[in-house]
């Protein structure tokens, strides 16, 4: 029996049933998994259609000014991104037999898990170029002006001062309830400071802190608590806390919090995700879709092996927006 009605399993009828009520229940378990997805919160969908899609546009934005004699033009900064699409796929392999005795319950099973999990992997994989990212690698690429994502010397040009958007080192990248209030204090203010090659501040406003599953109750007690957590006593990383009073700066800073599980235990990220840019691209190509080699006359799996197969492909990428879009924290 499949979707509810009986078919011999030995049929043409049976094979195209089975591909059906499967293809369903993938579709239904991804739209689910995919109401769950972390990176929507924080990147920038691009819809692609081309092999590699070209970002000149990622540097800064003409600021408005006021109209004097005859307008200022300015061009597209001198800079080159780019994304190439990569292929995806999973493939889940079902024993003829199952098939055969119409294991029907145990197929829907896997086949409902492998759509509901397709989404993790598109998460898993932006985390880790966030990830790799914030450890100053570049294994994913560099950001639009040459300089890994989060550096300290992001700058305009050979001319212009370097800005730092990592925290890194003597504690300043940590999030903890030890030194966590102060260092968020100290990144928004330096989110607000970024100036774009004229020397004219960017106009960042911070309005996510995305963190890891380390340090999400650290951080939300941080943004909620309406007294300062105030040390009393104890030695450094193991202080004794309390809140004291409705002194805390940071509560009702409007700063929504974003648990990303697939982070590195003491890596975050303070963003802006306003407006239409954001710091991270999501670039699709093709969305995930539900495929099968399910025909035991035609499979070569079914003549090798005795499995018919099921699967998912997909074709997409991501990468990285503007710079001062963000600020890491590695957790030193």
């Amino acid at each position: 029996m499949v979707g509810g009605s009986t078919i011999s399993n030995t049929s043409a009828a049976f094979r195209s049933a089975l591909f059906t009520a499967t293809r369903a229940l993938f579709n239904q378990n991804y739209d689910q998994g995919a109401n769950e997805l972390v990176w929507p919160q924080f990147c920038t969908l691009v819809e692609s259609t081309t092999d590699t899609e070209q970002y000149p546009w990622l540097g800064e934005n003409p600021s408005i000014k006021e109209w004097l004699a005859e307008r200022q033009h300015e061009g597209l900064e001198g800079f080159d991104y780019s994304l190439k699409n990569k292929n995806w796929e999973a493939t889940l392999d079902i024993d003829m037999n199952d098939v055969e005795d119409e294991k029907w319950g145990m197929i829907k099973l896997r086949v409902s898990e492998l759509g509901y999990s397709a989404t993790y992997g598109q998460d898993q994989y932006v985390a880790d170029i966030v990830n790799d990212a914030i450890n100053g690698g570049h294994a994913y690429g560099y950001c639009f002006d040459g300089k890994p994502m989060f550096a300290t010397n992001h700058n305009w040009s050979q001319a212009s001062a370097s800005q730092s958007n990592l925290r890194s080192g003597s504690n300043t990248g940590k999030l903890d309830i030890t030194y966590g209030e102060a260092n968020i204090k100290a990144a928004i203010t330096a989110f607000k400071k970024f100036r774009n090659s004229k020397g004219r501040l960017i106009g960042g406003r911070p309005n996510v802190l995305m963190v890891s599953s380390q340090d999400i109750w650290d951080v939300r007690r941080i943004l909620n608590s309406t007294g300062m957590i105030i040390a009393t006593g104890g030695t450094a990383g193991s202080l004794v806390t309390t809140d004291r009073g409705n002194l805390n700066p940071l509560y009702g800073s409007g700063l929504t919090v974003i648990e990303n599980q697939w982070l590195d235990d003491g890596h975050g990220v303070l963003m802006q995700t306003s407006g239409p840019l954001r710091p991270f691209i999501f670039q699709m190509r093709k969305r995930p879709y539900f495929t099968s080699q399910d025909n035991e006359n035609t499979s070569a799996a079914a003549f090798e092996r005795r499995v018919l197969s099921y699967g998912l492909a997909g074709r997409w990428a991501a990468g990285f927006g503007p710079w001062f879009k963000a600020i890491a924290f590695d957790g030193t």
